[in-house]
């Protein structure tokens, strides 16, 4: 039985390519995606993808999902489809803005952290960009000046009212 190594090669690269897509959940979904590529003529040949060579090529190129149920690129591979890959979700993404951010985070009640959160956010809201909450912790996402001065003020701020509250509680 002989494999021709650059045909294999040509199918796997392809494989990679179209979850570098980031849009695949299925076998069907990567055989599809394989299938509308050739019509619109960005392959010359219409390699056979059925369900175990998929398998096997998946396994070889050591893809796997991610916790949304996508397939995703090992991210220890050295492949060059990363940034390509970045660039298409960004662009399907509609992708506007980079923040740079410092973090700061507050520990409260279990309970209140989405609370907590929301108000941060109405609080502080030209200088908070997001905020992460759960079991009793809210990430405040700030966003960055030159000396990295806001989270610091906006943690400051907070540290204070704390304190205040632990003072009078105590009294």
């Amino acid at each position: 039985m002989s494999i021709n190594i650059s045909k294999t090669e040509a199918r796997r690269r392809l494989v990679e390519e179209i979850i570098a897509g980031g849009k695949c959940k299925t076998y069907e979904d990567i055989v599809a995606a394989h299938r509308k590529a050739y019509k619109a003529g960005e392959h010359a040949e219409l390699f056979e993808l059925s369900q175990p060579t998929v398998s096997r090529d998946l396994k070889k190129l050591n893809i796997k999902k991610n916790l949304d149920g996508y397939y995703v690129l090992d991210p220890n591979s050295k492949s060059d489809l990363r940034l390509a890959a970045l660039t298409a979700m960004l662009q399907d993404s509609q992708a506007q803005e980079v923040h740079s951010i410092s973090v700061l985070s507050v520990t409260c009640a279990s309970g209140y952290e989405r609370l907590l959160a929301d108000r941060m956010q109405e609080t502080y809201a030209g200088d908070v960009v997001g905020t992460l909450c759960g079991s009793g912790i809210v990430v405040v996402l700030a966003v960055r000046d030159e000396e990295d001065t806001v989270a610091q003020r906006i943690a400051d701020e907070v540290r204070g009212i704390i304190q205040a509250g632990t003072s009078a509680q105590k009294e």
